[in-house]
C-alpha cells in the first residue's frame, strides 16, 4: 500500500472500477442464489410435480449456483438467463417437450428480470461507494491543501489520489507558472525518461484548447502531435488554471478500461483544487513580499521623517515655518534650514521627480550635499553648482532630476539672495501684491552645468517668501480639476498679515477645500519666510 498524507485516508483501498463489475457479478450471483434459495426450491418442487427428475441453475462460466435432483437424464431442457447463466431441467425421455420448454423460458425471463434489478442495485451501490470515496478524497485534498505543506507536496499527493481513484496506472502534473516554456513535471508513481517531452505537448494542447481531454483511442489524442506509437494506451487530461490562465495540467495514463464521464468530473475537480492551491500560494507569497516592502517603507519613512527639521530657526527679524506631507510612505520632497555665519539663515525646498524609495534616496543624498555645501560656499548659486556637479551622473543614469530653490536671508540687511533651479511654485509677496518667482534655469541633473543665477531681493517688514512643492497647485478635486496658481496667490494676499505658521495652515486648508477628500497625488511641502520688525 502506498502511503498518503491525506489525513490517514486511502480511498484506493477499494477495488478499482475496471474490476468492479466482474467482482460484483460473481459475488452477486452467489449471494442471490443463497438469499433466494427458498424461491429456487419452489421452482424445483414445481418441476418435480410435472415429472422432472432434476432442476439446476448454472452461472455464465458453467459454475453450479443451485442444483436439485438428478440431472443425469437423457432429455435436458435449457433456458438462457442472458449473462446470468442458464436454467436446466431434466426429464425422462417420454415427457412432452414443447409446453414445459415454454414454461421454463417464462420462468427464466422472470428470474432474469429479478437478476437485472439486483445487478442495477449492486451497481448503484458501487457508484455510491465510489462517489463517497471521491467526496472523502476531495475533502481530504481541500484540507491538506490548506495545511503548511509545500505546494509541491500537496500536488504530488493530489496526483496520487487521482491515479488510484480512477484506476489509472500512472499520472503526472505539468506546470509552467511563469510562462517560460520550461515545464516542471511531477510524476506518480515514478518519472519516465520522456515525461518532459510528453508534458510539453500536453500543456501546449490544454493551453490551446482550455478543455478536458479523454483519449481512449489514438484518434482521440491525435491533436497532441505525438510520434506513433504513443507512450500510453489511454489518456485523460484536465487543465490547471490560475486566475483564468492555464499554467499546467493534471494527466492520467493507461487505465485498463476506458476513461468515463465520472473520471472526467473527478479529474476536473482535482485540477481545479490544484489551481486554487497554486493561486493561494501565489497570493500568500505576494502578501509576504508586500508586508516586507511595507515594513521597509515604514522604516524608510521613519528615516526620512528624521531627516526633516524638528524645529524652525529662531532668528531675530524673521518668522519661519515649514512642513512636509508625503503622498506615499516615502517621497521625494524635502525642505531644510541652515544656520549660516553672520546671523544669516539658509532655507531650501526641493522636489525629486518620481516617488517612493528611489526619490527618497536622492532626496537624502541631495540634502546631505546641501548641508555640506551651503556653509562653505560664497553664494547659493556656488553651493548649488557644486551639488549639481556631484549628482549629475547619478541623476542622469536614473532618469531623474531635482527642482530646487536655495536661499540665504540676512535679517540685519533685510535681503534675500536665492537661486532657483527649475522649481515652482515660489511666491514672493511685497508691497501688498503676490507674484511668482520664476526659475531661470533647469533642475539639477538636466545639464552638467548649472544655468541658474543668484537673485537678490529686499524684504521689508511684512514681505513674504513662500516655497511650495507642486503638490499644492496640482492638487485635484473629485472632478479631476487642478487647483492652479491663482488660488494660492489669493490665499497669500488674504493672510499676509498673519504669522508664518498661520499662512502655512491657510494654504494647507485651501488645498484641502479644493481636494474635497481626493487622495493627494503628490507630496505637499511648504516653507514660509516672513520678514518682521527686529526688536529695538
Amino acid at each position: 500500500m502506498v502511503s498518503s498524507p491525506f489525513l490517514g485516508y486511502n480511498a484506493f483501498e477499494r477495488p478499482h472500477r475496471w474490476r468492479l463489475d466482474r467482482i460484483l457479478s460473481r459475488k452477486m450471483l452467489r449471494q442471490f442464489a443463497q438469499q433466494n434459495r427458498f424461491l429456487l426450491q419452489k421452482l424445483a418442487t414445481s418441476w418435480q410435480a410435472l415429472g422432472a427428475k432434476g432442476f439446476a441453475w448454472y452461472g455464465p462460466r458453467g459454475e453450479s449456483l443451485y442444483v436439485a435432483g438428478d440431472l443425469m437424464q437423457q432429455m435436458l431442457l435449457q433456458a438462457a438467463l442472458s449473462d446470468f447463466g442458464r436454467l436446466v431441467v431434466a426429464f425422462p425421455d417420454d415427457q412432452p417437450r414443447l409446453p414445459v420448454q415454454k414454461m421454463l423460458e417464462a420462468q427464466a425471463s422472470i428470474l432474469e428480470s429479478l437478476l437485472r434489478r439486483e445487478r442495477e442495485l449492486e451497481q448503484m451501490t458501487a457508484e455510491l461507494m465510489r462517489s463517497y470515496d471521491q467526496l472523502v478524497a476531495m475533502y481530504a485534498v481541500s484540507q491538506v491543501s490548506r495545511s503548511r505543506l509545500e505546494p509541491e507536496e500537496v500536488l504530488r499527493s493530489l496526483l496520487e489520489q487521482a491515479v488510484h481513484l480512477t484506476g489509472a496506472q500512472r499520472g503526472c502534473i505539468g506546470l509552467d507558472l511563469e510562462g517560460s516554456g520550461e515545464v516542471q513535471v511531477l510524476a506518480y508513481p515514478e518519472d519516465r525518461p520522456n515525461d518532459g517531452l510528453l508534458a510539453a505537448r500536453v500543456l501546449a494542447y490544454v493551453r490551446r484548447t482550455g478543455r478536458v481531454l479523454l483519449g481512449n483511442a489514438p484518434a482521440h489524442y491525435a491533436d497532441l502531435g505525438l510520434a506513433a506509437p504513443a507512450p500510453f494506451r489511454r489518456i485523460a487530461v484536465a487543465p490547471i488554471q490560475v486566475t483564468d490562465t492555464v499554467v499546467g495540467f493534471l494527466g492520467l495514463f493507461d487505465k485498463p478500461t476506458d476513461f468515463e464521464a465520472g473520471d472526467q468530473k473527478l479529474l476536473s475537480a482535482l485540477a481545479d483544487e490544484g489551481g486554487a492551491l497554486l493561486e493561494r500560494d501565489r497570493l500568500y507569497r505576494e502578501l509576504v513580499v508586500r508586508e516586507r516592502m511595507q515594513r521597509e517603507l515604514e522604516i524608510a519613512a521613519q528615516i526620512q521623517t528624521g531627516l526633516l527639521p524638528k524645529t524652525v530657526p529662531q532668528v531675530s527679524g524673521a518668522d519661519i515655518a515649514g512642513a512636509s506631507y508625503p503622498a506615499t510612505e516615502v517621497g521625494g520632497d524635502f525642505y531644510d534650514f541652515f544656520t549660516l555665519p553672520g546671523g544669516e539663515v539658509g532655507l531650501v525646498l526641493g522636489d525629486v521627480t518620481s516617488k517612493g524609495v528611489p526619490a527618497a534616496l536622492f532626496m537624502a543624498v541631495t540634502r546631505a550635499l546641501l548641508r555640506a555645501a551651503a556653509p562653505t560656499h560664497a553664494s547659493p548659486r556656488a553651493a548649488l553648482a557644486w551639488v549639481n556637479a556631484d549628482l549629475y551622473d547619478d541623476l542622469s543614469e536614473a532618469g531623474m532630476f531635482v527642482t530646487l530653490f536655495l536661499a540665504r536671508y540676512s535679517p540685519e540687511e533685510r535681503t534675500l539672495v536665492a537661486v532657483n533651479a527649475g522649481h515652482s511654485p515660489v511666491i514672493l509677496y511685497q508691497g501688498g501684491a503676490a507674484r511668482l518667482w520664476e526659475a531661470d534655469g533647469p533642475p539639477l541633473g538636466v545639464l552638467p552645468e548649472l544655468l541658474s543665477e543668484d537673485q537678490t531681493v529686499p524684504l521689508a517688514p511684512g514681505d513674504l517668501l513662500v516655497l511650495l512643492s507642486d503638490g499644492f497647485n496640482e492638487a485635484r478635486n473629485p472632478a479631476g480639476e487642478m487647483l492652479g496658481i491663482e488660488p494660492l496667490l489669493e490665499t497669500v494676499v488674504h493672510h499676509a498679515d498673519e504669522s508664518a505658521a498661520e499662512i502655512q495652515e491657510a494654504l494647507l486648508r485651501r488645498v484641502a477645500e479644493h481636494a474635497q477628500g481626493t487622495p493627494a497625488g503628490d507630496d505637499r511641502t511648504i516653507v514660509v519666510l516672513k520678514s518682521v520688525q527686529r526688536p529695538a
